[in-house]
């Protein structure tokens, strides 16, 4: 087990810590929980005492929802992430046989892996809500034309109702309500060619939402 060191963002001491690098649920469930509210990454200074979040890469593999993730902290470990992932990389290979039918993906930030991990609560397939986020920007961009938002997220409300949000610079400047019947109509519309889009495709987010529009628009 490698050890890291890194400087206590509080008092500037010397930290050193053991990375979690990979995360069985089915032998830890109590990650479930410490991985979404980032308890799991939590280390507490020996010298004055206060919190930190750590920031480093993982896989995450939860056998119970057929679904695991990598969450890439740089360039370097995206890169061998996606080789893989993909099947490219024999030395680093996936056990296929043992992961057959589990969802895989690549995400490189904390933000959004926790939308994964919602919409994977959530019974959804992200896959449909990139393709609604995708639609719901092209609606806002048409209705609002002076809003330039950045990004859409896919996020809950305190009273447990799912919508998208826009952001630009850090700051919300709309939100969508999250349809579930819009929700149904499309992933029936799409059910077919769903596969196909998203074949060896770890990386399904607001790039590959935008091209898979354009294939079933052309279709």
């Amino acid at each position: 087990m490698s050890l890291l060191e890194t400087a206590c963002p509080h008092c500037g001491k010397s930290m050193v810590f053991s990375p979690i690098d990979y995360i069985n649920t089915a032998e830890r469930p109590e990650m479930i929980q410490k991985v979404r509210d980032g308890e799991a990454f939590v280390l507490i200074c020996g010298h004055c005492g206060k919190k930190s979040r750590m920031d480093y890469s993982f896989l995450y593999y939860q056998p119970s929802a057929l679904f695991l993730v990598y969450y890439a902290a740089d360039q370097e470990d995206y890169e061998k992430a996606w080789k893989m992932l993909t099947g490219q990389d024999r030395e680093r290979c996936l056990d296929e046989e043992k992961l057959r039918g589990v969802k895989k993906r690549l995400v490189t930030s904390r933000e959004a892996l926790r939308e994964k991990l919602m919409i994977l609560d959530s019974g959804f397939d992200d896959r449909v809500i990139e393709l609604m986020k995708g639609l719901a920007f092209m609606s806002l961009r048409r209705h609002s034309p002076e809003l330039h938002p950045e990004r859409v997220l896919f996020d809950m409300g305190a009273d447990g109702n799912h919508y998208f949000r826009f952001e630009e610079k850090g700051k919300v400047i709309a939100a969508y309500a999250f349809e579930a019947p819009m929700y149904r109509e499309i992933e029936t519309g799409v059910k077919d060619m769903l596969e196909t889009l998203s074949r060896n495709q770890p990386v399904i987010n607001a790039e590959w939402g935008a091209k898979a529009l354009r294939t079933i628009h052309q279709s």
